[in-house]
């Protein structure tokens, strides 16, 4: 299991944010105060571009029972094909909406899961899928019903990615600027039936 955190402030105050973690003797503690630029290595993702798969969901809530979930379904003694299944921490900023924010100003869920698998011969994107839609079984009691477009590589309906209201819009703006599908996306807003 990997924590990992980034905390704008004073170094004295994050020495306490991380006391309880520090207080777990960890086997390797990596928090330390780096220059902006070093947060885009934090992850320890590729430096070049890699064959995966990946998916997620939004969840309103993580109870022990859903970590339960998670440990059965991506634990040691699961057989999962997954590289690893993250929980970020959702709140704070990504519940204030900024003026002129756009489409998707915040998320109002709990929590974030992102799976991902390394597809490195042919066929294991399907068995990384396969249990991606486990995980996201395991964890449907809590899940927000709503879909985040970005952590999902499967097409998806995009009417779960936004509230009522802002996918209307997405359509009749699509309608009006891109009747023709000229612009194309991952997880495309069809044009309404109205607009033809």
């Amino acid at each position: 299991m990997v924590v990992e955190g980034a905390y704008l402030g004073a170094e004295e105050s994050a020495g306490e944010l991380l006391r309880p973690l520090r207080d777990l003797a960890p086997e390797l503690d990596t928090f330390a105060a780096v220059p902006p630029a070093a947060l885009g290595h934090l992850h320890m993702d590729p430096e070049d571009p890699v064959p995966f798969a990946t998916g997620g969901q939004l969840l309103d809530e993580l109870p022990p029972a859903a970590i339960d979930a998670i440990v059965e379904a991506v634990g040691p003694d699961s057989g999962s094909p997954l590289l690893s299944l993250e929980l970020r921490l959702l709140g704070g900023a990504l519940t204030v909406a900024p003026p002129d924010a756009g489409a998707l100003p915040g998320l109002d869920q709990a929590f974030l899961t992102l799976g991902v698998g390394m597809v490195m011969e042919p066929g294991m994107a399907s068995a990384i899928n396969a249990h991606l839609d486990l995980v996201s079984s395991a964890l449907e009691p809590w899940d927000s019903g709503v879909q985040y477009a970005n952590f999902i590589d499967v097409p998806i309906d995009t009417r779960m990615c936004y509230p009522p209201e802002t996918f209307d819009r997405l359509q009749e703006v699509k309608a009006r600027y891109d009747r023709h599908d000229l612009f194309r996306a991952n997880h495309p807003i069809p044009c309404s039936a109205a607009a033809g």
